[in-house]
Parts: C-alpha cells; sequence; structure tokens
C-alpha cells in the first residue's frame, strides 16, 4: 500500500508505518493542484487541517481507499464525497485533546493575569506596576460552550484553580454534567 503524508505528521508515525510495509512518501508544503497531480498513484492519503480533501481532489484520486485526518475534526475531508467514492475517512479525535485543553487553561491565565501586556512592557524596560497587575482566576466563574472531550479537560483544570464552572452544550448529557461536576 503506497500513502501519502501531504502534511507534517510525527516522525515517529513515519516509522511506525514503515516499519509495518507501507511505502510511505511525505510531500509537504504541496498545493491542492500539486497533490491532485499525483493523488492517483496512492491508496491512502495523510492530512492534517490545511489540505481540503474535496470533490476537485478526489476526482483524480483512481486508486485512494482511505483518507486519515492526524487530529480532531474532519472540516476539510468532504467526508460525503469520500463516501460516494467508495473511500473511507478516520481522523484521531484523542491525539491531542490534552494539549488542546491545557493551551485553553494557557490562555485563560494569560488574558486574566494581563501576561502578555505586562511581558512587552518587561521587554520595554517599562516597570509600571499598574500595568501589569491582571485578575485573579480563583474564585471566578468560567463558562464553557461544548463539553466534549476538550470542554471536560478544560472545566476539570479550572475547577483546579478554584474556579466555579458551568456550561452549555446541547449534545451532553445531563449524566456528563454531574461526572464533570458543571
Amino acid at each position: 500500500m503506497k500513502i501519502l503524508v501531504a502534511e507534517k505528521i510525527a516522525a515517529d508515525a513515519i516509522q511506525y508505518l514503515k516499519d509495518e510495509g507501507f511505502e510511505v512518501d511525505e510531500r509537504l508544503g504541496c498545493s491542492q493542484d500539486e497533490i491532485k497531480g499525483f493523488i492517483g498513484d496512492y491508496d491512502a492519503l495523510i492530512v492534517r487541517s490545511v489540505t481540503q480533501v474535496n470533490k476537485d481532489l478526489l476526482a483524480n484520486a483512481k486508486n485512494l481507499k482511505v483518507v486519515g485526518r492526524a487530529g480532531n475534526g474532519i472540516d476539510n475531508i468532504d467526508v460525503a464525497a469520500c463516501t460516494e467514492k467508495g473511500i473511507i475517512a478516520v481522523n484521531t479525535p484523542e491525539a491531542n485533546i490534552m494539549a488542546a485543553g491545557e493551551l485553553a487553561v494557557a490562555h485563560a491565565f494569560s488574558i486574566f493575569r494581563n501576561l502578555c501586556h505586562a511581558n512587552e512592557a518587561a521587554h520595554n524596560d517599562d516597570f509600571r506596576r499598574a500595568q501589569m497587575i491582571g485578575n485573579e482566576l480563583e474564585g471566578k466563574t468560567a463558562g464553557i460552550i461544548g463539553l466534549g472531550r476538550i470542554g471536560s479537560i478544560v472545566a476539570r483544570k479550572l475547577k483546579g484553580i478554584g474556579m466555579t464552572v458551568v456550561a452549555y452544550d446541547p449534545y451532553i448529557t445531563q449524566e456528563k454534567f454531574d461526572t464533570v461536576g458543571v
């Protein structure tokens, strides 16, 4: 099986595929038109979020059997077009949920503690205290829209620093809200 890796993925993942006997071609940074020109040679395609797997690209994918999205979501993959051509579309929804949750919490700290402005001021030798004071997060209330995999991680971490967390998600059961404690 010949696999096209169109966007950067972990070197360990590439090596794993090769160790399993797959022929792997990394062709990074190619335009849609370039990929369209050589996609016909491949049985599998691995993308992240830049490559648009749409009807136009799939029109030339005469051998393609599977499209894998390395990461959450499949917004850049036309699943209906894949299905119509008998191509399986898959993703890795658990791949980076902890990193995404931690990044959301880091942004909360950055915003409320005024870290970016304080950092810029310090780099400009401006140490006026009033500019660097932010707000404490403990005791505050955070609202989360979406209590899925990432939202649940964010809720747990924010609760861990003493915040009250409320959430809205029409697709999540009350049991999940209770389990997460929001």
